[in-house]
């Protein structure tokens, strides 16, 4: 279980991944949010056993960044239309790639899609990839916060956390809303970003 920034009631529905790179992360799957991400060693689950066993949560070991409790994916009417705080995606379960790094599949809306995350000694690399036909146009968070800057083209710092990186010929939007900055990027056949730090 993960208990996200000041948020009343722990998430129940999550994966955390370690890997060979020392990058580790953590997806609420029941919202396909990207949710946490640090360095280093993998975490402490004491909590899952020492005496009762309660509240049973796990806590990364090395420093790490909050990325964004919402869901990373979701249909908008209009570009400019406010991100959902849980969209309608139906998990679908994961699979392994061939380097050991999991594949997440989800159903949104009518479209199915696989979000796969990746790492080097650099970065994690978030590749969204359409499996059926969309039906709809869908959208990636690519990072919300309070201050977003881009600081050369296809490079953004979010409040002094982290980087994101996207193709510099890569659509997006960088919009304000509800008092928070959000990048989102439009998703196509297969639409990928960076997160480092």
């Amino acid at each position: 279980f993960i208990q996200f920034q000041d948020e009343k009631y722990k998430r129940t529905h999550c994966i955390s991944v370690g890997t060979p790179s020392g990058w580790n992360y953590t997806v609420d799957l029941n919202r396909g949010a990207f949710m946490q991400a640090w360095r280093g060693d993998f975490a402490n689950v004491t909590e899952m056993w020492y005496e009762r066993g309660e509240p049973q949560l796990l806590y990364p070991s090395g420093l790490r960044s909050d990325i964004s409790g919402k869901s990373s994916m979701a249909t908008l009417p209009t570009p400019q239309s406010s991100w959902p705080d849980s969209s309608n995606i139906d998990y679908k379960g994961y699979s392994i790639d061939e380097k050991g790094f999991p594949y997440f599949r989800y159903q949104i809306g009518g479209t199915e899609i696989a979000d796969h995350l990746t790492t080097d000694e650099k970065q994690i690399t978030r590749t969204f990839q359409f499996t059926s036909p969309a039906t709809q146009p869908v959208y990636a968070l690519a990072a919300t916060g309070q201050n977003i800057i881009q600081i050369e083209p296809g490079l953004f710092q979010v409040d002094d956390r982290y980087y994101v990186q996207i193709n510099k010929k890569s659509k997006f939007n960088l919009r304000k809303m509800d008092g928070q900055q959000e990048l989102i990027l439009p998703i196509s056949h297969q639409t990928a970003y960076q997160i480092f730090w």
